[in-house]
C-alpha cells in the first residue's frame, strides 16, 4: 500500500521548465518518510498550492561527483502521475 509520506507544498519548490524538474535544497525541506507500508523507500507527497492535488514521490537515484553527493532524484510512484516533473533535491 502507498502511504502519504512527508507533505511538501509546491510553494517550497522551484520549477525548471526546460529540464521538467521541481527543485529544492535539502536544508529547506523536512525529512522524507516511508512511501510504502511494506518497504523502506522514502519520499515526499508534493501538494500543489494551486489545486491541492497530491502526488507521491519516491527516491529513485542519487548523483555524486568525486565522492561528494550532489543531489537525489525522486519520481512519482503512480503510473497516472508519471508525466509530472522529477523532484530534484540538492545536497547543500
Amino acid at each position: 500500500m502507498i502511504l502519504r509520506p512527508t507533505p511538501v507544498s509546491t510553494e517550497q519548490l522551484k520549477f525548471d521548465k526546460e529540464e521538467n524538474l521541481l527543485v529544492a535544497e535539502d536544508s529547506s525541506l523536512p525529512r522524507p518518510s516511508r512511501v510504502y507500508d511494506d518497504a523502506c523507500d522514502e519520499g515526499y507527497t508534493v501538494v500543489s498550492h494551486h489545486t491541492g492535488r497530491e502526488v507521491v514521490y519516491a527516491s529513485d537515484t542519487s548523483w555524486s561527483d568525486g565522492g561528494d553527493l550532489l543531489y537525489w532524484d525522486y519520481r512519482p510512484v503512480n503510473r497516472a502521475d508519471w508525466e509530472c516533473p522529477t523532484l530534484r533535491v540538492f545536497n547543500d
